[in-house]
């Protein structure tokens, strides 16, 4: 019985050979390496250049700046706030700038009426015509009343100007009736003294022949002298009446030239501050439009800088930024000055939002599309580096939809520059060193 027991529990023969477990050991062990070495020397591997970046959106953020020194009357926005392009943002006291507008714009109305004033004046209207850009406010009582001041001064001169040339045209009817009177003195005289100076004549012949008496003849000869000499003297003051009414139509006119010249020179000097005045009020008017401070762009508030009512603000102060709606993301990245030679634009990409799960967000495509032409510097660490823009392909896009991916995000980048073997990889380091090694 016992060796029924020893007989059973002792195995079969077959298991005592185990050589067949060894060499099929040994082949699974061939096979496994060699299938490794062969995946490793001819299986394509990726190679890629690693870099940094942050996500941008298309156009960059939009740094709001105080367009001049003020003080902060309201702010209509806080942090994270949804904005449209011309929305108000903050509001800047404007009392400054429009009591100066006031005065400018009173000083350019009174000088533009007084411009009305001096060309009716200088074509000799009775009413002043109104430029166009004071109609819209000829209703208003402070215009009415530079305008009706204007109209007086404009009356008065008027007055004056035709009293003077008045008072000289009744002087020169004057002496136009007294010359009508000299005249016709004059005319009787000289026939008058025709008249005797026949009759001296013929006298004179029959005193020669002794039928007329010599004092006869004395006295034609004394009454013609005498006719002569008031000739002379009548001839004396047309010629004196002439002057006279000459020297008072230069008077008019010199009266006239002199009104018209005050005129232009006064116009002259008015249009001038006038132009100064225009200059003045766009400046105020600039300035009074920059104080409020409006949206550049549809966008979101962020890095709000101001939160006090009545605090001042310096000229070109950033107050704020804005970060676009409804624009392209892309990624900034900064490329190490060493790698620069293994990168060019339109390689390929794999971007890796670090600020995701990458079980939830793989890697997504991109294309590189700007390399800078030369190595900027770091504000910090100062160091050298490439600037690389990475714009995302219409599939990243499509991966990125589920997604809120918000300017500012870490992402790593990978930039693909050709395919190697896991054997290249493994070898390169020793076949980079061997001209070294072997160098005398």
């Amino acid at each position: 019985m016992t060796n029924d027991v020893v007989r059973l529990c002792k195995p079969p023969m077959f298991f005592n050979d185990d050589k067949p477990f060894v060499w099929f050991g040994w082949v699974a062990i061939f096979f496994g390496v060699f299938l490794f070495f062969a995946w490793a020397a001819f299986a394509p591997l990726d190679k890629s250049v690693p870099a940094h970046g942050v996500v941008s959106v298309a156009g960059h953020r939009k740094t709001v700046q105080a367009p001049q020194i003020g003080t902060i009357s309201s702010i209509f926005v806080k942090d994270g706030d949804k904005v449209q392009a011309g929305d108000v943002l903050i509001r800047l006291s404007s009392r400054r700038e429009k009591s100066q507008l006031n005065s400018f714009l009173d000083q350019y109305y009174m000088k533009s009426l007084v411009v009305a004033r001096l060309l009716a004046e200088q074509d000799g209207l009775a009413k002043m015509v109104l430029p166009e850009d004071l109609k819209h406010i000829q209703h208003q009582q402070r215009f009415n009343q530079l305008l009706s001041l204007q109209e007086k001064l404009l009356d008065t001169r008027r007055m004056e100007l035709n009293s003077d040339v008045g008072a000289s045209m009744q002087a020169i009817d004057g002496l136009k009736s007294r010359l009508l009177t000299a005249q016709e003195r004059n005319a009787y005289q000289k026939a008058q003294a025709n008249y005797v100076a026949e009759l001296f004549k013929r006298t004179q012949g029959l005193a020669d022949q002794g039928y007329a008496p010599k004092n006869k003849l004395l006295e034609f000869e004394i009454k013609l002298a005498d006719l002569r000499v008031g000739l002379g003297d009548s001839n004396g003051e047309i010629d004196q009446l002439e002057k006279q009414i000459q020297e008072s139509q230069l008077r008019i006119e010199q009266r006239k030239a002199t009104f018209q010249r005050d005129v232009q020179i006064e116009l002259t000097q008015i249009q001038f501050d006038i132009s100064e005045l225009k200059s003045k009020i766009e400046l105020l008017t600039n300035d009074l439009d920059n104080t409020t401070i409006v949206a550049p762009v549809d966008g979101t508030i962020i890095g709000l800088n101001v939160f006090t009512k009545d605090g001042i603000v310096n000229q070109g102060q950033p107050l704020m930024d804005i970060v676009p709606h409804n624009n392209d993301i892309y990624i900034e990245a900064r490329l190490p000055v060493h790698l620069v030679s293994k990168v060019g634009t339109g390689r390929p990409v794999d971007l890796l939002f670090t600020a995701y799960d990458q079980n939830e967000l793989q890697r997504v495509p991109g294309i590189v599309t700007n390399v800078s032409a030369d190595q900027l510097t770091g504000d910090e660490k100062k160091e050298p580096y490439y600037a690389l823009q990475i714009r995302i392909t219409e599939e990243g896009k499509k991966k990125l939809s589920k997604f809120d991916i918000k300017a500012g995000m870490p992402v790593n980048v990978f930039v693909k520059y050709g395919s190697h073997s896991l054997l290249d990889y493994l070898l390169k380091p020793i076949y980079d060193r061997i001209p070294e090694a072997l160098a005398e």
